[in-house]
This record gives C-alpha cells, sequence and structure tokens, in this order.
C-alpha cells in the first residue's frame, strides 16, 4: 500500500492530475469557493471547492484520450490529486499515450522544454 504524504490545497493556477475511476484529467485550477450556490454544492464555509478546467483526458468507456473542455467545481481529494505543475515541477511528457507537450503547444499554452 502507497503512502501518501500530506500536501498543500490547489490554488489558482496549479496544474492537477484527476485520477478518479471515472475520469482521467489533467486540470487547471481556475478558481476556488466556499460559496455553495455558486459551486453547484461542492463549496460549503470551511471546506472549498476548486474550479477546474479539463485540458485532457480520458472518461469512462474511452479507448484512449481525447480533448475535454470544459470546467468542474471539485472539492481536493489529495489521494485522487496530484498537483504536477507549480514552483518549477513539471507535467508529464505524455498522458495515456498522448503527446502532452505537443498539445499544448497547439493550443497556445506557453511551455518550456528544459
Amino acid at each position: 500500500m502507497a503512502v501518501r504524504t500530506a500536501r498543500r490545497a490547489p490554488m489558482k493556477g496549479d496544474w492537477m492530475i484527476v485520477d478518479y475511476p471515472e475520469l482521467n484529467a489533467i486540470v487547471i485550477i481556475e478558481d476556488e469557493s466556499e460559496d455553495p450556490s455558486m459551486t453547484g454544492g461542492a463549496g460549503h464555509p470551511g471546506t472549498p471547492a476548486y474550479l477546474m478546467r479539463y485540458v485532457i483526458g480520458i472518461g469512462v468507456n474511452a479507448s484512449g484520450a481525447f480533448d475535454m473542455q470544459g470546467e468542474i467545481w471539485l472539492n481536493d481529494d489529495p489521494s485522487s490529486m496530484s498537483i504536477v505543475g507549480v514552483n518549477g515541477c513539471r507535467l508529464p511528457s505524455t498522458f495515456y499515450g498522448f503527446d502532452l507537450a505537443g498539445y499544448l503547444q497547439q493550443h497556445g499554452v506557453n511551455i518550456e522544454y528544459v
């Protein structure tokens, strides 16, 4: 059994990998709110929800990675969400076999190769 270490809460601008049985995606954190009327009930006082913009991912019944444009409010779940692009950390070069770096460049995301 893998042991996960504690991490900070997501912040606006973070790139994250969401790893759920029904959804695997790379997302960008767009906003944070504790207002249930704004977050569709996901956030409430003392428990923020995060507005996540899908960049690319796979869903249930999908045979491979596909372009996922959209947003969703979710609560932080450190056991299924990893912050991967912040403070000099790098995103993976591929995601489920899909060339992530090429995809991001095609969609105007400013990335640098090290």
